[in-house]
């Protein structure tokens, strides 16, 4: 639970260091930025959504670049960075990935939840 409570952070932009959030702010970046461009291409030229998959992309650098240099913090920065997220079409690539790790750890999990309630 650690690691989501310093994913949160990240994505809040509450860090204490700067460091840390320079860092977190690379990371993802990084992660959003190959694997939007990635799934954008993909959907650009394999779908109907040309043009407006290149708008996505424009929308995404400058609501990235704000998320990153503004000073807001909490759910606005929250907001900001979904709203990105969503817009690079990396959710393309991230979802197929999230509902395998969800079908094959659906069954750790609920053991897990359930031996705690006993």
């Amino acid at each position: 639970m650690e690691f989501l409570e310093d994913l949160w952070t990240g994505i809040t932009r509450n860090f204490t260091k700067s460091k840390e959030q320079d860092d977190f702010d690379c990371a993802m970046m990084a992660l959003h930025g190959i694997a939007g461009l990635i799934c954008t291409i993909i959907v650009a030229t394999m779908t109907p959504l040309g043009l407006y998959a290149i708008g996505t992309i424009i929308a995404t650098i400058i609501l990235a670049i704000f998320w990153m240099s503004a000073d807001i913090k909490d759910n606005l920065a929250a907001g900001y960075f979904f709203a990105a997220s969503l817009l690079s079409f990396a959710w393309v690539f991230y979802l197929p990935i999230a509902i395998i790790v969800f079908i094959f750890g659906f069954p750790i999990f609920y053991s897990k939840a359930k031996n705690k309630k006993k």
